[in-house]
């Protein structure tokens, strides 16, 4: 993971300086409360973009989100909140010395956050909160959602 975010540094050095929210792609990396993983943004508008998350825990498993999100609030030229809902699914083992099973589970997301894109290097940070609510399988609330996300935007 830290040679993936050594390259995308190295390539942001090299490049062109980039207009504010003018990606048509952003990828990247995301950390989350208990997990971390690749995220890749695409523009579908001036003010909509689709995200996917491809998250994996800190424990065996796996999970792939799907976001619709609409910048609601322009902060300043380069500054952007944001909300969007979608869809999620994946697996994880949990294993103690009791038990050892495999869960899938497929659910729902809700998200806000704050993007910033930077003017003078082609990235974009954004830190948001993402609840989840897990309708098949292991069902119920996630309300430890939040995350960071550094992506490098062309």
């Amino acid at each position: 993971m830290k040679k993936i975010l050594i390259l995308i540094i190295a390539i942001a050095f090299a490049s062109v300086k980039m207009n504010a929210q003018d990606y048509n792609w952003a990828v990247g990396v995301r950390f989350s409360d208990f997990m971390g993983g690749v995220s890749i943004k695409k523009s579908v508008s001036t003010n909509d973009k689709i995200e996917g998350i491809l998250a994996i825990p800190y424990w065996h498993g796996a999970n792939l989100t799907g976001l619709y999100e609409r910048n609601i609030l322009k902060i300043d030229e380069r500054f952007y909140l944001y909300c969007g809902a979608g869809a999620h699914t994946g697996s994880w083992k949990y294993k103690n010395e009791d038990e050892n099973k495999n869960y899938f589970f497929l659910g729902v997301d809700v998200i806000a956050g704050l993007e910033y894109t930077f003017s003078t290097i082609p990235f974009s940070l954004s830190i948001d909160y993402k609840p989840s609510y897990n309708i098949i399988g292991h069902s119920g609330f996630n309300f430890a959602g939040g995350g960071i996300a550094i992506r490098y935007a062309f």
